[in-house]
């Protein structure tokens, strides 16, 4: 065998190689992207108006006795469009989640949006947990999932923004300033 033949094949073996690493970094990229969107019909989409109400809420596990039991409404907001629109798209991303939960049912924050004029789906999350449940009206799908670091640390920057932060105590954002702790690392 001669040398120009053996370079030939060393040539074509090299050539498929490239072909099939391109080829695989293509298909990779393009799986890749449609797992970071999640495939869920509970997330609201293209809303008219979002209100968030923040309340204080005290459940059977968190009270000493069953007198102290409530839910106290503490401040109903609108957000503005575009915090609307940020808040639709962290939410319908998998990286905003995580699949573990914690068993308290503490929910102090709701996020109600509305699509001409009618309540369309409405998000509850637990400052204290970070647990976060989305139900839809519309596709009647539900989800149920914890916040990742990166979305407890955004949701407050969206409760600061909004001058609502103030209003939970310090420490019933265990579920929110531990992402951000880690989100922080």
């Amino acid at each position: 065998m001669g040398i120009s033949k053996l370079g030939g094949n060393l040539f074509k073996t090299q050539y498929k190689r490239w072909f099939l690493v391109v080829i695989l970094a293509i298909t990779s990229s393009f799986s890749f992207g449609q797992h970071k969107i999640l495939k869920s019909k509970a997330v609201p989409q293209k809303a008219d108006s979002c209100h968030l109400t923040v309340y204080h809420v005290v459940t059977k596990e968190m009270s000493k006795s069953p007198k102290d039991i409530r839910e106290e409404k503490l401040k109903q907001i609108s957000l503005s469009y575009p915090d609307m629109t940020t808040l639709e798209k962290k939410l319908s991303k998998k990286p905003s989640y995580t699949n573990s939960r914690a068993l308290l049912t503490h929910h102090n924050l709701v996020f109600e949006f509305y699509k001409d004029g009618k309540l369309n789906s409405r998000v509850y999350v637990s400052t204290l947990t970070g647990n976060i449940n989305i139900e839809n009206f519309a596709t009647k799908a539900k989800l149920h999932k914890k916040i990742s670091p990166t979305f407890g640390a955004y949701l407050l920057w969206l409760l600061d923004r909004n001058k609502v932060l103030k209003l939970i105590p310090q420490t019933n954002l265990a579920g929110l300033t531990s992402a951000e702790k880690a989100n922080a690392k």
